[in-house]
Order: structure tokens, then C-alpha cells, then sequence
């Protein structure tokens, strides 16, 4: 058996500001791995409850990180808050300052983007931190049972569960999916 000295080497957590986070990425540091559960892509309301929460100073998910040697960190679950953060720094979506409840703040930044903020607005974004739970030394065949149990199963489609549940098999399927609809087979 285990000691729990030995358990806690698994996942360790990290505090990361946006700003490092969206840098790491765009330096290579840090990757996002595709989503292999079948998961639609945000919408774009989704998004913009993910950056009004951001500038309410309310917490938002954590994200999940595989640690390796051989390369980047890889961002394994939580990718998809990642990339709406990065959708925002680049200007392809904006703040909805409507959306309830009221705030004063955020209804004066309905409809900007990152760039037309205010420096101390920019800044207060760009230093929101951000939890990063960091799985080292983890095999690569734990990482879909690892993440099944991070996420509630209840909330997935049966399609969504069988994907994850089923492993190799499953990746295989997601994968020839992928390649048929590139191929235009859909």
C-alpha cells in the first residue's frame, strides 16, 4: 500500500496569473490538448460568462496539466476556459457588461475587447490567477481515468461517457472521426 507521502507526488497544485499562462502558450511552453471527450465547443455566451466572472474577481475552474519530460506542459482538461482567455487577448471576443447582476464596471466595458480597456483593467486581467493542477509522473494510460473522475459523469452525454470510459478503443474512434470529417465524409 501507498504511503500518503508517496499519493501526493501525483498532482500538485500551482498558481499561475493569466498572463504567464497565455504567454507560456504562445511561447510553446504550454500546449492544449484537443478535447477527446466529445465535448461541443463553448459558445460564445459561455465565453463571456468566463470573462465576466474573471472581472468580478469570482473564482473559475481550475486547470489540468500533464507534466512531462519529454516536452511542454500539456493542458489535458480546462483547455477550452484557456482558449477563450486567448480568444479575448487577441480581440475575437468582447465583454458583455449586461449580464446579471449589475455591475457599474462591467456595463462601462459592454462591448470592448481586451485592447480597448483600460490599462488598470488589462493589467487586473492579465494578474488573475489562475489554479494549475499539475499531474507529474503520471502514465499516459491514467490520464482519461484521472480526468473521468475529475469530471462529474453524471453531467456527460452517454456518447460523452462511452468515449471516455472506453480508452484505447475510444481514442481510436474520436480519431477516425476527426479524419472523416477532414476528409468530408460526414
Amino acid at each position: 500500500m501507498a504511503s500518503p507521502r508517496a499519493l501526493r507526488g501525483v498532482a500538485q497544485p500551482r498558481v499561475q496569473t493569466i498572463g504567464e499562462l497565455l504567454t507560456e502558450l504562445a511561447d510553446g511552453k504550454l500546449r492544449v490538448e484537443p478535447d477527446r471527450t466529445g465535448a461541443p465547443e463553448w459558445a460564445e455566451h459561455r465565453k463571456r460568462l468566463l470573462l465576466d466572472s474573471v472581472f468580478r474577481g469570482w473564482p473559475v475552474g481550475p486547470l489540468y496539466a500533464l507534466v512531462t519530460a519529454e516536452g511542454p506542459r500539456t493542458v489535458v482538461d480546462g483547455g477550452q476556459r484557456l482558449s477563450a482567455l486567448q480568444e479575448f487577448v487577441s480581440g475575437a471576443i468582447d465583454v458583455d457588461g449586461r449580464l446579471a447582476p449589475h455591475d457599474d464596471l462591467l456595463r462601462d466595458i459592454d462591448g470592448k475587447t481586451y485592447a480597448e480597456l483600460p490599462t488598470g483593467l488589462r493589467n487586473a486581467f492579465d494578474d488573475y490567477p489562475v489554479v494549475v493542477i499539475e499531474f507529474q509522473g503520471l502514465a499516459p494510460e491514467e490520464v482519461r481515468p484521472a480526468l473521468f473522475r475529475l469530471n462529474d459523469a453524471n453531467h456527460l452525454s452517454p456518447a460523452q461517457r462511452s468515449v471516455l470510459e472506453s480508452g484505447a478503443f475510444g481514442e481510436q474512434i474520436r480519431e477516425l472521426t476527426v479524419k472523416a470529417a477532414d476528409w468530408g465524409l460526414t
